[in-house]
């Protein structure tokens, strides 16, 4: 039984909805979904509709095209948790996993740029930089730990302590007066006494870290994040479209 769409939320949003109450329901006849046109008639939609949510669901590798055979489905897709391809905000991503997310962040300050920030950024050791803090929270214990180095020529309004966003890059957005285009992000495996104090695990314990700078439209390097994950929660998964 597919559940009634509901018109408060954007209609592809509910056709995906549908769409794996499909796949999760297993009944799907060699692993493949009806066609568009099926699609279409049972959810009472346009084919454009469809053909939308199916572009979603196979951008996420829920559905793999084979021309002349149809579209297959992949519940390992869904039951994967913390997809770092899928959820590139860590609220969304804790989420996502079946967590209570929750976010804390710390008073930002002044101070002379740490490495790994100098290489990252191609910046001498006598930059000043604004940093400040990030922790992330699955059932209030800390998950992830971010911290945050910006240099100081690129903040333009002075940021306000205690206010906090809901993502680094609208943070770097609003103070920096900067538009995002990506970020490159380099994996790392690393001890860290400090971090796993903070994470309440054995401080000889290995996690999962990456480096990660945000570049702008000009491709210029704005923003750098040393990011920290806690090996009691964050297991990491990436899924390869082949």
């Amino acid at each position: 039984m597919i559940t009634q769409l509901v018109r408060s939320l954007p209609l592809h949003k509910q056709v995906q909805d549908a769409i794996i109450e499909m796949i999760r329901s297993k009944k799907l006849p060699d692993n493949r979904l009806k066609s568009e046109e099926e699609l279409a008639s049972i959810l009472n939609v346009s084919r454009a509709t469809i053909r939308e949510a199916l572009h979603q669901l196979r951008a996420k590798g829920v559905i793999t095209k084979r021309h002349g055979k149809g579209n297959y489905v992949h519940l390992s897709a869904l039951d994967t948790r913390f997809r770092v391809d899928v959820y590139n905000d860590f609220l969304d991503l804790i989420d996502n996993a079946g967590y209570k997310p929750s976010l804390s962040q710390t008073d930002w300050q002044t101070q002379l740029i740490k490495a790994p920030a100098t290489s990252r950024l191609d910046l001498p050791g006598d930059t000043e930089v604004i940093a400040f803090q990030r922790i992330y929270y699955a059932n209030d214990d800390p998950a992830i730990y971010v911290a945050v180095q910006i240099p100081k020529p690129y903040i333009l309004n002075t940021p306000i302590n205690k206010q906090i966003y809901s993502s680094l890059k609208a943070f770097v957005e609003e103070y920096c007066h900067r538009d995002i285009a990506h970020s490159i992000d380099w994996l790392k495996g690393t001890c860290n006494v400090d971090i796993a104090t903070v994470f309440q695990i054995p401080t000889d314990t290995p996690m999962l870290a990456w480096d990660q700078v945000y570049f702008g439209l000009e491709d210029e390097k704005i923003c750098f994040s040393e990011i920290f994950f806690n090996p009691r929660y964050m297991d990491l998964s990436v899924l390869v479209k082949m």
